[in-house]
């Protein structure tokens, strides 16, 4: 199974592929070996996801240097994993900053609308999450369960997939917009 790594601009609802072929740094099979480093950069490494697989759960770290005139106090960074380049039906992790409030939840993009997974349960699958910011940087860091009964929800340990990153500005009511 392989995660490959893209990042906007988007044709449609596709990440185009010569960004995807261009951008991709690392191509890294899942599961990978228990414990083992494994990473992949994008957007000339201006973000950079590094993870571990552990069986039944990946620890996830995401790195990226926000642009193009984006309050880093007033963003959201999303890593979404899918089964192919598009990102309706993709099973997205958000971390959110609003000033002084942090979030990181799990998302599922419903056509490009982004809804909880569990509607009663936004952080469903994640543990040990924390968000951190320096300059124009941000770095979230959560463990993801590798599966869980839900459609909705990509499986590490089963599915190829693609790996997704993407950041922008909140709304002023607090939300992300479309990912």
């Amino acid at each position: 199974l392989f995660v490959i790594s893209g990042y906007g601009s988007f044709s449609g609802d596709e990440i185009l592929v010569h960004k995807l072929i261009k951008e991709s740094k690392n191509v890294v099979k899942f599961p990978v070996a228990p414990r083992c480093p494994q990473f992949t950069t994008l957007n000339d490494d201006k973000i950079r996801i590094e993870f571990k697989n552990y069986g039944q759960k990946t620890d996830f770290t995401a790195i990226a240097l926000i642009e193009n005139g984006i309050n880093i106090n007033n963003v959201w960074l999303g890593i979404g994993l899918n089964l192919n380049r598009k990102m309706p039906n993709t099973d997205v992790v958000v971390c959110k900053k609003n000033n002084t409030i942090l979030s990181v939840e799990h998302y599922y993009n419903d056509n490009l609308q982004p809804r909880y997974i569990n509607e009663s349960n936004k952080f469903v699958g994640l543990s040990s999450m924390s968000i951190t910011t320096f300059g124009n940087t941000i770095i979230c860091k959560f463990t993801r369960d590798n599966s869980y009964p839900d459609p909705k929800y990509k499986d590490l340990n089963t599915e190829s997939l693609f790996m997704h990153a993407a950041y922008g500005k909140m709304e002023s009511n607090g939300e992300n917009k479309k990912l």
